[in-house]
């Protein structure tokens, strides 16, 4: 008798401990005890928009800055603040800015300008160069357009730079330039249309590779001499100190090359330049509504 009762007192213990097992694991199953690691909690990704591609960034108002031709852009376009890149006696104003169109491709943004900046009332035409720096008129990368229909200036206008951000998000950059044409100067009477041999308006002398930059809106008539003297007499907007800041400038950037030693060719050796094989020089500018290039052939 007394060895089974010793028995039955020592089994209560051990069942009761298995009872206790089996709540703590059903309290750990059912109350969300947890007994391991957790595994990397993931992260939202930002989609790019307009405001973070562009902060700060608002509604785009060419006309603050004297902008009077019709233009559009694509639906929910801002821009960045518009800033004056050049300008100057003799010169285009030129003014850039930084846009941003949502929910579009770079090609859908390109292909809304050439179709719809045409179709305006008082639309723009396609052009193929730009005056970037102000001055010399310089291949367009990107579609070019101008406008010269009415009023008193003439604007250019190109959207290049384009870039995808992701999620529809496209920037580009604008510029304009604008010449007003109410500052060119009352040219004698040789540069007239009385004179069937000038030439008024131009941006260049000759054509082709070697055509010779002179300063936008420039009138020119050939002035001949004798001994094989080939030259242009020149009347061009601005100043005498603007027309020779504009030779010394572009003509380099035009790719032409100093001639640095004796050439028969350089009636003024001081300022002589050559580019396939044509060379034009030029001397001491006083008066920017007569000045003159040559050459000899």
């Amino acid at each position: 008798m007394t060895t089974v009762m010793a028995a039955r007192f020592h089994q209560r213990p051990f069942a009761t401990g298995l009872l206790l097992l089996a709540s703590l694991g059903w309290l750990a199953a059912g109350c969300g005890v947890t007994t391991g690691t957790t595994g990397p909690t993931a992260t939202a990704t930002v989609m790019p928009s307009c405001a973070s591609a562009l902060p700060g960034s608002s509604a785009i108002d060419l006309q603050a800055h004297g902008f009077v031709y019709p233009i559009v852009y694509p639906a929910g376009t801002v821009s960045a603040a518009i800033s004056t890149t050049a300008s100057g006696p003799g010169r285009f104003t030129v003014f850039q800015f930084i846009a941003c169109t949502p929910a579009t491709t770079v090609s859908a943004a390109q292909s809304f300008y050439i179709a719809q900046l045409p179709a305006l009332p008082h639309g723009w035409m396609t052009a193929a160069l730009f005056p970037a720096d102000g001055g010399l008129m310089t291949a367009c990368t990107a579609p070019c357009f101008w406008n010269p229909k009415g009023g008193s200036s003439v604007y250019y206008l190109v959207f290049d730079q384009f870039t995808d951000r992701g999620a529809g998000v496209v920037t580009y950059r604008g510029r304009w330039a604008v010449f007003d044409m109410a500052t060119l100067p009352t040219c004698g009477a040789n540069f007239t249309f009385s004179n069937p041999a000038a030439q008024q308006q131009v941006f260049f002398v000759g054509s082709g590779a070697t055509a010779f930059p002179v300063p936008p809106f420039s009138s020119i008539t050939p002035d001949d001499a004798s001994g094989g003297v080939r030259g242009y007499d020149i009347c061009s907007p601005g100043t005498a100190a603007s027309v020779m800041a504009f030779l010394n400038a572009e003509v380099p950037a035009d790719g032409w090359t100093k001639v640095t030693t004796s050439n028969a060719r350089c009636i003024n050796q001081a300022n002589c330049w050559t580019k396939g094989g044509q060379f034009w020089s030029w001397g001491a500018i006083s008066d920017p509504t007569l000045w003159l290039i040559s050459y000899r052939q």
